[in-house]
């Protein structure tokens, strides 16, 4: 691969992963499962895991309405998730009534072939919960951790792993 097809590898990446975005944020799910292969695994097994502030271990949040909250967004889900279809019906069942804001920070991504890639991508989400939800807003830092196929013209994501640095919530 010379220089510029490197770049442009790069730039497909980097809108699939907006698109990625954008369509969880606005509730597109043809869309966000479009961004997956079909044989996509998404997991967020930690996605409720953070560092703790003082000792920088990692923990399950512990608060009493996080638990509930993890208890009712991953209620029937078995992590990981594979298939792109299965995964955007699991993201709708996650999302459908709620608020979502995802903002996506400068990635770290390696081309390693003409067609497979991986990259970290740095993020902040925040979640505003419907009513009658155990938690009213959350907020999380953390990073995606994903790999990457070319399809044709378009990267999609193969792998997805989930996790997070800091969770606030209320």
């Amino acid at each position: 691969m010379d220089a510029l097809e490197r770049l442009l590898a790069i730039e497909g990446v980097r809108q699939c992963k907006a698109k990625y975005a954008y369509c969880v944020d606005t509730k597109d799910w043809d869309g966000f499962g479009s961004v997956f292969t079909d044989d996509a695994v998404f997991d967020e097994t930690d996605a409720m895991t953070a560092r703790h502030p003082t000792t920088g271990e990692w923990v399950r949040t512990g608060s009493e309405f996080s638990l509930e909250l993890l208890k009712s967004v991953e209620n029937g889900i078995t992590w990981p998730v594979i298939g792109a279809k299965n995964i955007a019906e699991v993201a709708r069942g996650m999302a459908e009534y709620n608020l979502l804001v995802h903002k996506l920070f400068n990635p770290t991504i390696e081309i390693l072939t003409e067609a497979t890639a991986k990259a970290i991508w740095p993020f902040e989400d925040e979640v505003y919960f419907s009513e009658g939800q155990p938690m009213r807003y959350m907020n999380g830092m953390g990073h995606y951790h994903e790999t990457y196929e070319k399809k044709g013209d378009n990267w999609l994501i193969k792998t997805m792993k989930l996790t997070r640095t800091l969770i606030r919530a209320r």
